[in-house]
């Protein structure tokens, strides 16, 4: 499914089973209510065999070449949200952003554009351009909101690898 025109989202359901999702609830770090530090809501991934797999499905669905410049596991716990924003300054070489849903049994949380709003679904992927499209998360309520979030960049080797 794709949504927007100008802030244009692709969203793949069910990328992950619920069972792949279980494995990586369990590495995002459990933080108190309100904590909006970012170092204490994130786990690094970068080396996990997930980002391959994320890269090949991108690969063939989207037919982009990428290369992984950080992977993360995140907590949106309670309390926490992310005004509209886009990362060019703060993720200068990475232009490209993929969201993977781990739950879905939290309230508020939407992933939202101007132009849209998403309630996650626990497996789903997004995949959009950081730098153009506007973003940013709806305070959650009611459980924590398990994503890992995945900054890529243009691939000047044309050949797909996590270097």
């Amino acid at each position: 499914m794709e949504l927007g025109h100008k802030y244009k989202i692709n969203i793949f359901e069910s990328f992950l089973s619920k069972e792949e999702c279980l494995k990586y609830l369990n590495i995002v770090p459990d933080v108190p209510y309100g904590t909006f530090e970012w170092k204490e809501r994130t786990v690094d991934i970068t080396n996990d065999p997930i980002v391959k797999k994320t890269q090949l499905f991108l690969k063939d669905k989207l037919n982009l070449d990428l290369k992984i410049i950080q992977a993360q596991g995140q907590n949106w716990n309670m309390g926490t949200y992310s005004n509209l924003h886009i990362h060019r300054n703060e993720r200068p070489k990475s232009p490209y952003t993929s969201s993977l849903y781990l739950n879905d049994n939290f309230d508020g949380g939407e992933f939202y554009t101007p132009e849209n709003i998403i309630k996650p679904k626990q497996g789903s992927l997004t995949f959009f351009n950081g730098h153009t499209v506007l973003h940013g998360v709806k305070q959650v309520y009611n459980n924590d909101r398990k994503t890992l979030i995945f900054w890529w960049g243009k691939n000047d080797n044309r050949k797909i690898t996590n270097d």
